[in-house]
């Protein structure tokens, strides 16, 4: 694109770009020392406030999540995310969305466990009808299914929602 086109898309659309556009926005802004006007300033800033959590690389999230279980400042974790070619603001908003987002996982946590329950007092209540195990089989295997899965969801969310709520705990 010409330098033109470039502040066109200053002026214009910057506000509908993804993230990872705007990043690449801005590189190629910073590359070529083209200054965009005063009056686009603030409009600029406020793109930044779109980056999702929920939409940011699973190993970023991963990253931030382990820092947060090691109990490491978010000044520390931020700057590990510079380190990965994240931009300070753009770390600094996906900082300030992680208690939230922490807090919402350890809810799906306990829905999780609700779930598993639900599964395992269903597989357990249809295993203890009197069925016969010839013509009723497939029943019977299902009710099985139900606890092995239902077991399997209650420890997965009971291990994540404490894991979940020691980082809450380490926020405080």
């Amino acid at each position: 694109m010409s330098d033109q086109q470039l502040l066109l898309i200053a002026d214009e659309d910057l506000v509908h770009l993804t993230p990872e556009a705007l990043t690449a926005f801005w590189q190629e802004m910073k590359k070529r020392k083209i200054l965009i006007p005063e009056i686009n300033k603030p409009e600029i800033e406020t793109t930044y406030a779109s980056v999702n959590i929920h939409k940011i690389e699973r190993h970023l999230l991963q990253y931030i999540l382990e820092q947060k279980e090691h109990h490491h400042s978010d000044a520390y974790i931020t700057g590990g995310l510079l380190e990965r070619g994240i931009e300070e603001v753009i770390a600094n908003e996906i900082i300030e969305q992680i208690p939230e987002y922490i807090s919402d996982r350890k809810n799906k946590m306990n829905q999780l466990i609700l779930t598993g329950t639900l599964q395992l007092v269903s597989g357990i209540a249809i295993n203890v009808l009197p069925l016969s195990r010839e013509k009723y089989l497939a029943i019977i295997i299902i009710s099985y299914c139900l606890i092995i899965f239902g077991t399997g969801s209650i420890l997965h969310g009971y291990l994540n929602k404490r894991r979940f709520a020691k980082m809450i705990q380490a926020n405080n």
